[in-house]
């Protein structure tokens, strides 16, 4: 069965808002599997606002060191770890 593409008439950055916050809504515990990458900072961020909109305190998140990352993602997930 062919996928139908399907338009929305706000951008994606307010549609991934919409999405987290359903998450947020259907599950008691929500985490951010977060590797260090542009799309894991985005998704923690916008989880960071949906919290902050919430007020329910920090953000879990789950971060898996394989021993194999170079060392600027490890540096910039310390950096990005000390953040308020």
């Amino acid at each position: 069965m062919p996928r139908r593409r399907m338009f929305l008439d706000i951008n994606c950055v307010d549609a991934a808002r919409e999405r987290m916050r359903h998450v947020y809504d259907t599950f008691d515990t929500v985490c951010v599997q977060f590797s260090g990458g542009k799309d894991s900072t985005a998704c923690l961020f916008l989880a960071k606002e949906i919290h902050e909109e919430r007020g329910l305190g920090p953000v879990q998140v789950i971060f898996r060191d394989e021993e194999m990352l170079s060392p600027s993602i490890e540096e910039y997930v310390i950096k990005v770890r000390d953040y308020d």
